[in-house]
């Protein structure tokens, strides 16, 4: 891979797109010499050495980042996993798919520091700045009668994770978003998105592309009321690679029993919206239930019952 080029200097200011407005990626290359890159472009020098260390300016102080996604430190920590690992990448669920119809193998996982054309579920794009967040796609293939369970499997095994981190006040927003309560309000931390492939003869395989803030930087963007990052909350550095390891151990525990009850009463457990408020299409109601397959059942002012198969919700609080 090329190296990034040096800068001329910090910019003054840049665009809140960019989410913070003084945000420069400095590092140390082979020859010694601090260079500094604007940090939508490559971090590494060399993308498959463990070597390379890695800064990011944010709040106003240098951060070191002692967990960059590398080919080396991947495959080690993963094995015997397949992997996969791109600093940029259009998106992980995309390489996956692809991957998934050559044949790979389940567990097999696609890894990036950067996605261009990132999504989430109904159509929207996610983007998080390099090094800033964990982003990865795990190919399964589970019995078919599963499929509509996968990405409940996503939200609870990222929820388990973080409330083993401490993180007590993390819930799943229907059907999959992973929130925490910050201030008394909800914020995203996570997001999931299941894709699917059928053919001639049946069901392929799936992939669970999977989204979590670890480090990103919200302030002065429109998502600083609605989004947050684990070390913000936490209040310390969390390793990413480690974050991975536990979140797949989880993978590997609840996939052997998605198909059983004890996997869904897990899952309706975790949810952060039942017996309250929801805004459906314009719709009040409340949070009632769900069913096995993942549908909400939610009561009307009227008393009666709607099923919700698909589609979003907004909490009462939101």
């Amino acid at each position: 891979m090329p190296c990034a080029t040096e800068s001329k200097g910090i910019p003054k200011r840049r665009s809140r797109r960019n989410f913070s407005p003084e945000w420069f990626v400095p590092f140390y290359q082979p020859d010694g010499v601090l260079h500094r890159v604007n940090y939508c472009q490559t971090l590494f020098h060399d993308y498959d050495q463990p070597h390379t260390t890695t800064f990011v300016k944010r709040w106003g102080r240098l951060h070191m980042i002692n967990d960059p996604l590398t080919l080396t430190a991947l495959t080690q920590a993963l094995h015997p996993r397949s992997v996969k690992v791109y600093p940029s990448i259009s998106s992980t669920n995309d390489v996956a798919l692809v991957w998934l119809s050559d044949g790979a193998e389940a567990g097999s996982i696609v890894v990036a520091e950067e996605q261009t054309k990132g999504r989430g579920r109904l159509g929207r794009s996610w983007f998080a700045p390099p090094g800033t967040a964990l982003m990865f796609s795990v190919i399964l293939k589970p019995a078919v009668e599963a499929v509509g369970r996968i990405s409940m499997l996503g939200a609870v095994c990222v929820c388990d994770v973080l409330r083993d981190m401490g993180l007590q006040t993390v819930g799943i927003k229907w059907p999959n978003d992973v929130q925490i309560i910050v201030d008394g309000v909800r914020r995203k931390l996570c997001g999931v998105l299941p894709e699917s492939i059928w053919d001639g003869s049946g069901f392929v395989g799936a992939v669970l592309g999977i989204g979590i803030n670890v480090r990103v930087d919200f302030k002065n963007t429109p998502f600083s009321e609605t989004a947050a990052s684990i070390e913000s909350v936490l209040g310390k550095p969390v390793d990413r690679i480690h974050l991975l390891k536990q979140i797949l151990a989880k993978m590997d525990k609840w996939e052997s029993q998605i198909g059983c009850e004890a996997f869904i009463d897990a899952w309706r457990s975790r949810l952060n919206m039942m017996g309250q408020p929801v805004m459906i299409e314009g719709e009040r109601c409340i949070a009632h239930d769900v069913e096995h397959d993942g549908t909400l059942i939610v009561r009307r002012n009227d008393g009666s019952l709607r099923r919700i198969i698909a589609g979003d919700i907004a909490l009462g609080s939101e």
